[in-house]
């Protein structure tokens, strides 16, 4: 009888694997699982590598989203300061130096947020896809040893 079909190796593997948190060890345990079970492991492997990638991927359109919009608003903060910029220079007889000064500092104090908001957002989307690189990575080195581990004790 296979050591696979009685589960002692395989098991013990899992019970290995059981002793560690994190996505890789526990789509590990579940491919193993799946493989015990009659499943394909690659294909247990690829269905968990999707779903913690789906995950980062849909992270990565809100903060994109986020790096896209900010400066948009700083514009939009530029353009109102802009505006009572111009409506203080049109008012006459009024202390127009103190409202063109409100004005224009409004626009820069917009332009500013826009631009401090939106780079950090550009260096974290940058970090976050290469993270999503490397564990794409990490998922199909596990799905290979997987696959030769199971081979091995599958036959024996």
């Amino acid at each position: 009888e296979h050591r696979v079909v009685r589960g002692e190796s395989l098991q013990e593997i899992s019970k290995w694997l059981s002793g560690y948190d994190g996505l890789l060890p526990q789509a590990a345990s579940y491919a193993l699982k799946q493989a015990a079970e009659g499943g394909n492991i690659r294909d247990a492997i690829a269905e968990c590598r999707q779903r913690a990638l789906s995950f980062f991927e849909r992270q990565m359109l809100i903060l994109a989203a986020m790096v896209a919009a900010a400066p948009l608003l700083g514009l939009l903060g530029t353009v109102f300061g802009m505006i009572d910029t111009f409506w203080a220079v049109s008012q006459t007889g009024v202390d127009t130096a103190n409202l063109v000064a409100r004005g224009i500092s409004q626009a820069l104090i917009t332009t500013q947020f826009g631009l401090v908001t939106a780079l950090p957002g550009v260096f974290g989307s940058t970090r976050l896809r290469r993270m999503c690189r490397q564990l794409e990575l990490r998922f199909m080195t596990y799905e290979s040893h997987l696959s030769l581990v199971f081979q091995k004790y599958a036959g024996e």
